[in-house]
């Protein structure tokens, strides 16, 4: 099994985990805080690593991680007009998990490394 397979099924299950959590918490501020934009956090991790699961590596293209991230930010925006709870904390998660999931992969060095195949 791909490495990736395995952190985008632990990502899920600690978004679930942290959804549980959250829900079942005791009234502290910080473990709210934590709790509150956690599933967001890993939720985004997960689907990320099953982008990179599902998707051929010779088609890969760091596009798809930057769609994922434009699409689930236009869900919690969207939330403000739905009468949703909207929270930016969640959008910081979101960013935050993206900018994780580059790091892990090394989305910046892969990139330069097929530019400079290509010239």
């Amino acid at each position: 099994m791909n490495k990736y397979f395995y952190l985008a099924l632990i990502s899920t299950i600690a978004g679930m985990v942290s959804k549980i959590a959250r829900d079942m918490s005791v009234d502290s501020t910080p473990v709210n805080f934590l709790l509150g934009s956690a599933p967001s956090f890993f939720s985004i991790l997960g689907v990320l690593f099953f982008s990179k699961v599902m998707v051929a590596k010779e088609k890969y293209s760091y596009k798809y991680p930057a769609f994922i991230l434009l699409g689930t930010l236009l869900y919690e925006i969207e939330q403000i007009w739905s009468n949703r709870v909207f929270d930016v904390y969640d959008i910081l998660a979101l960013i935050l998990g993206y900018f994780l999931f580059l790091i892990i992969t090394g989305a910046s060095g892969v990139e330069r490394k097929k530019q400079a195949s290509t010239e």
